[in-house]
């Protein structure tokens, strides 16, 4: 039996959300794991889920898939090897730019490690996960962590956020679902964004940009030859290169969907190694 438009959309983002699955590989569940999941299948899916870090931060995220709520809230910090670790790769203040937040648990996570010696940018342009993501600063009583509601791309111009399979986590610059509507949204550089802001340091730089990732970094040249940070990059969609000398790319085992690009100089860059991860030539 054919599938009309509906179906067909319902199959699609059945598909893609498989495939973000394949990619990564989640701890070995255990019986709070389990339990976890049941929870997520019983509770209505308009409902908020409460995930609560290790180091005592809680995110909220709505029990929809897509929406960026589920798996921190089964994993919690075990999520994915890079969240797990992220302290680790911080100092005792910095600077962190987290690009595409979602629901922000790794700004909320860095904010809470650098309490008030440090300073955590989430940007993220949709603006109902956004109020989401303040829902959970307030609940943590941050006051370290800025939130701006626009996208960051190679230029300062007008543009169009794509709802691309009408699940936050795939919204992007780039359509990637030939069905997607898109609502209109300011673009800032991230060379901008520093002066802006105006930062003196750079310590982390998180991209997760669906396919805008090379966009993003065209316009954060100055920055990172400058302050030369620790960058995160999803490559998913995209595998976009970091332009800089004297970097090392790693990637974690067991089914990481990031890659970490560090600066050879950087204090940090044997934990990489200590944790097995792997270089990436």
């Amino acid at each position: 039996m054919k599938k009309g438009p509906a179906g067909r959309r319902l199959a699609d983002r059945a598909s893609l959300l498989l495939r973000r699955g394949s990619d990564r590989t989640f701890p070995r569940p255990d019986l709070k794991v389990i339990a976890r999941q049941l929870r997520v299948a019983l509770t209505p899916r308009r409902a908020m889920l409460k995930a609560t870090l290790a180091n005592g931060a809680v995110v909220y995220g709505r029990n929809r898939a897509g929406f960026g709520g589920r798996a921190v809230y089964i994993y919690g910090d075990k999520y994915e090897p890079e969240f797990e670790h992220l302290d680790r790769f911080l100092g005792d203040t910095g600077v962190y730019i987290e690009v595409g937040a979602n629901t922000g648990k790794y700004s909320i996570k860095a904010a809470k490690h650098y309490a008030n010696d440090g300073v955590v940018i989430a940007i993220e342009p949709n603006p109902e996960v956004l109020a989401i993501l303040h829902r959970s600063v307030r609940a943590n009583g941050l006051t370290n962590l800025r939130l701006l509601n626009f996208c960051i791309g190679d230029r300062k111009s007008s543009g169009l956020m794509w709802m691309n399979n009408r699940m936050p986590v795939m919204f992007s610059l780039v359509k990637n679902d030939d069905e997607a509507e898109a609502f209109s949204t300011l673009t800032l550089t991230l060379d901008e964004l520093v002066s802006w802001e105006g930062l003196d340091r750079l310590d982390f730089l998180k991209i997760c940009a669906e396919g805008a990732e090379g966009q993003v970094l065209a316009g954060a040249r100055e920055t990172i030859t400058k302050y030369r940070p620790v960058i995160q990059i999803e490559d998913l969609q995209v595998d976009a290169p970091i332009e800089q000398l004297d970097y090392t790319c790693f990637k974690a085992p067991a089914g990481s969907i990031s890659k970490v690009w560090i600066p050879n100089e950087h204090r940090n860059l044997e934990v990489a190694k200590q944790l097995g991860w792997n270089v990436v030539p």
